[in-house]
C-alpha cells in the first residue's frame, strides 16, 4: 500500500470507521509501521470522530449475562455436532463402493544421521499473523481517555491528571515499564478501589474478560487536595498491542482507556 492508494480509497477514515477489509487493514498496518508519521493524520481524525460520537456510558455485565451467551453457543455446537455426526453415518450406510487402494509413496524416507551438518530453520512468521497482532480493538479504541459516567458528577472521582492515552516499548527482549501514574479529586475510599487492567488486542479476551494482568493502586494525599495514585507495572511482553484500563474493581465503572505498543 502506498500513500496514493490511501488518499484514493479514503484508508485512514475507513480505518477510524472500522470499515477496511481484513486486506486492506493488514496492509495499513504495515504501512504504518514503516511511516509513523501517518499516526497524526489518525489520531486528528479519530479525535474529530470521538467529539461527533460521543462515548457510551459503562454498565455492569452481570455474570448471568455473560455467561448466558457462551453456554447457548456451546448448545449450538454440540446440536451440529450430533446432526454432521448423524449425517456422516447415513452417507457411509448408503456407500457401497469399494474404497480405492491407497497409492503408496515409493520414495525412500529421508534420514538425518547425527553427522548431518545440514541446518534447518522455522519459516519466518508471515506480515498477515504481524498484522493481526497489531490490530487495533475498535471498542477499546472508542474508549481511550478519561471514562463517562450517568449520576451524580459531585460523586465521580474527577481526574486532574490523566495517565498518557498512548505508550511504547521499543524492545520486546527487555522489560516494559507502564506508566500508569495520576491524580484525581474524590473521595479517597472510592479511588481505593481502582484497578488496572492489561488485554491483549483480541476482541475476544475483552469481551470475555479475560486480561493478560491486574493489579491495584498505591494511594498518596498530595498537599493540593488531591489524591496520587500510582502502580509500577515491569512486563515482558511479546511484539503486539495492548490495553490498559483503570476501573472501580467494585462497580467495574471504566474511568480511563489507553493503549501499549511494544515492538
Amino acid at each position: 500500500m502506498d500513500r496514493p492508494t490511501i488518499d484514493r480509497d479514503n484508508i485512514i477514515e475507513r480505518f477510524v470507521l472500522g470499515q477496511l477489509t481484513d486486506a486492506e487493514l493488514d496492509a495499513f498496518l504495515t504501512y504504518q509501521l514503516f511511516h509513523p508519521e501517518i499516526k497524526t493524520e489518525v489520531e486528528a481524525l479519530r479525535a474529530v470522530a470521538k467529539t461527533t460520537r460521543g462515548l457510551a456510558p459503562s454498565r455492569q455485565v452481570k455474570w448471568w449475562q455473560k455467561r448466558g451467551i457462551q453456554i447457548g453457543l456451546l448448545l449450538l455446537t454440540v446440536v451440529l455436532g450430533v446432526a454432521l455426526w448423524q449425517l456422516a453415518g447415513r452417507g457411509r450406510q448408503h456407500d457401497t463402493s469399494p474404497a480405492a487402494p491407497q497409492q503408496q509413496n515409493t520414495e525412500p524416507p529421508t534420514l538425518i544421521t547425527p553427522g548431518d551438518t545440514t541446518e534447518t530453520h522455522p519459516p519466518p512468521p508471515s506480515s498477515r499473523q504481524i498484522a493481526a497482532d497489531f490490530r487495533p480493538n475498535p471498542h477499546l479504541e472508542a474508549l481511550l481517555g478519561p471514562g463517562r459516567f450517568r449520576g451524580n458528577a459531585d460523586e465521580q472521582p474527577a481526574w486532574v491528571k490523566t495517565p498518557p492515552a498512548e505508550q511504547q516499548c521499543e524492545s520486546a527482549a527487555t522489560m516494559c515499564r507502564i506508566n500508569l501514574r495520576g491524580q484525581l479529586r474524590g473521595d479517597i475510599e472510592a479511588i481505593k478501589q481502582f484497578r488496572w487492567l492489561l488485554f491483549s488486542n483480541k476482541p475476544a479476551d475483552f469481551t470475555a474478560l479475560r486480561p493478560l494482568q491486574s493489579g491495584s493502586f498505591s494511594t498518596k494525599n498530595n498537599p493540593d487536595q488531591t489524591i496520587g495514585i500510582d502502580a509500577g507495572i515491569s512486563l515482558r511482553l511479546a511484539p503486539g498491542l495492548y490495553y490498559y484500563l483503570i476501573e472501580d474493581a467494585e462497580s467495574g465503572a471504566t474511568y480511563f482507556t489507553g493503549k501499549l505498543t511494544v515492538r
